[in-house]
């Protein structure tokens, strides 16, 4: 049973309503000795609330090495967190495993990501490479699949060292009233339906899909004009052309997994932290921008699993329009429409970087 639930206009406390209003802080970036002076401005800013990733290859430094501080100051996790807990300051938590925040594989240790039985693959079976450019310096790493067994085993290993950290601070008796599922997933922003995921397997997460929405093979065939013998003799489109009718579907089915594995492995990674002692606080998700396919909010929202999703917004008043779509979306198909990151102040290398009026535009227009 939690403690901390989602209200009409905010998280319930033991019944006492803390509205969404955070501030990121990014604590291994910082000095360790100017955590103070940093919280306190924020809280002298007005906020009851703050926010952080805790990232994974910041803290696991090789692989089954980690370190909470001993060896770094910066990455004592659990002092900012009693600091947060000092200055009565509400912390939501953002453990991964994906991260992004501009870090160098997008947070993921470099030794994961080489690993063979990890790596995602295209349409024709190669690895699948992150883009270098933009937001994804310094150079291309394999993108990892959301289907391998051994990425999840990873992954266990890393919720395992962090997961007693948040625990030991949950809300009510700590500070930390909610905990992040995975952080944008979308396949890495590659998220038209034949650019990923063909590893082996998320192949086979793709036919037990297709056994658990059809039921049996002859039923498939019906539908599909084919005569496989069973679902394992399933292959999936590799490429759009629509040549016959009975296409249409195979088409489809393949478009309505790839929604499917996304709400899977955010499930899934709930449940992993629920099994770690993440029992007391909403877990939530964070959606990068899409509210169209692959991502299905309401969906995900609907899942056991997953108590609360939002929606990023990094837009600029020249697409005030977009913006409001979003926030009228958002507040007409969620239980708590919520932006979990709201894009102020960064990417100075960019070419649109918004003034410091534009930003106090798109911030009124989201409230």
């Amino acid at each position: 049973m939690t403690s901390v639930v989602v209200g009409d206009n905010g998280l319930l406390v033991d019944g006492s309503e803390v509205p969404v209003y955070s501030g990121t802080i990014h604590y291994w970036r910082l000095d360790r000795e100017r955590w103070p002076a940093i919280l306190d401005q924020a809280k002298s800013l007005g906020f009851g609330m703050v926010e952080t990733y805790i990232p994974w290859s910041v803290h696991e430094t090789s692989p089954g090495v980690h370190d909470f501080g001993q060896d770094d100051p910066r990455k004592d996790v659990e002092a900012f967190i009693r600091l947060c807990e000092e200055r009565e300051l509400w912390l939501l938590v953002r453990p991964g495993p994906l991260i992004n925040a501009e870090l160098t594989d997008f947070g993921f240790p470099e030794w994961v990501l080489l690993d063979p039985d990890v790596q995602a693959r295209t349409a024709l079976h190669t690895i699948h490479l992150d883009a270098a450019w933009g937001l994804h310096p310094p150079h291309q790493f394999p993108v990892p699949s959301y289907a391998s067994e051994r990425f999840f085993d990873y992954v266990a290993g890393w919720f395992d060292k962090i997961c007693p950290i948040i625990a030991r601070h949950l809300a009510p008796e700590g500070c930390i009233t909610a905990v992040q599922s995975d952080n944008e997933t979308c396949y890495l922003f590659f998220d038209l339906p034949y650019a990923t995921d063909y590893s082996r397997d998320a192949l086979r997460l793709y036919r037990a899909f297709l056994h658990q929405q059809h039921g049996s093979i002859d039923d498939l065939n019906a539908l599909y004009g084919t005569h496989y013998r069973a679902f394992e003799d399933v292959d999936p489109p590799r490429d759009g052309p629509i040549e016959e009718r009975t296409q249409a579907a195979w088409q489809m089915d393949w478009v309505a997994y790839k929604e499917f594995q996304i709400r899977w492995s955010v499930a899934r990674f709930a449940r992993m932290l629920r099994e770690r002692g993440i029992v007391s606080v909403p877990i939530f998700h964070d959606v990068a921008f899409q509210y169209t396919t692959p991502i299905d909010i309401p969906r995900m929202e609907a899942d056991p699993d997953i108590d609360w999703v939002g929606l990023n917004l990094y837009r600029p008043p020249s697409e005030h329009r977009q913006l409001a779509d979003r926030v009228r979306f958002l507040a007409g198909s969620t239980m708590l429409p919520f932006v979990p990151e709201l894009g102020a102040g960064l990417w100075s290398h960019h070419p649109a970087t918004a003034t410091p009026a534009e930003h106090e535009f798109v911030t009124l227009s989201t409230l």
